[in-house]
Order: structure tokens, then C-alpha cells, then sequence
């Protein structure tokens, strides 16, 4: 059986989209787009199109509690995933 790093270490195609974790990066078709760690790792949890919760999030990613600050820096993260794949970040 595998280990979990061996899983996440192989890219991982969903229809259009391919996480590339060597790489840290998505790409939806023709469009690749780089991420930082923190913003790789907030994303990856969403892969299966399964619901994450912020308190998820923060226990994966950061390895804490959720609050307000947490909860804040998780948005401003996924705000800025959204421009990269606009095209606008």
C-alpha cells in the first residue's frame, strides 16, 4: 500500500484540472497556474470535490484552532487563488 506522501506526490487529473504536487501547481486545460505552498496545501483537500470546513482547513494547514484571524487568512488565500486562475493575480 502506498504511503500518503507517495499519493500526494503523483498528479492527480480531475476532468479538466491536474494538481501537480512536485510542482505545486493546477492546470485546467491549457492554463497552468503556480501556487504557493500554504495556497497548494489549502487547496488540496478540496480535490475529491468533497466539502472542507474552515475548521478543516486551519487543523490541515496550519495546525491550529480556527478563529477570526484564521479564518480571515484562509479567505484572503483562496481570494488570491481565484485571481491567479482569472488571470488577474
Amino acid at each position: 500500500m502506498p504511503s500518503e506522501c507517495a499519493a500526494i506526490s503523483m498528479p492527480v487529473s480531475i476532468k479538466d484540472l491536474q494538481w501537480n504536487s512536485k510542482d505545486r501547481s493546477i492546470a485546467i486545460g491549457e492554463k497552468s497556474v503556480s501556487l504557493t505552498p500554504t495556497q497548494y496545501q489549502l487547496l488540496l483537500p478540496l480535490r475529491h470535490g468533497k466539502p472542507v470546513t474552515y475548521y478543516g482547513l486551519a487543523d490541515m494547514v496550519y495546525q491550529c484552532a480556527v478563529d477570526s484571524k484564521v479564518r480571515m487568512m484562509i479567505d484572503k488565500h483562496f481570494d488570491r487563488i481565484r485571481n491567479k486562475l482569472r488571470g488577474t493575480g
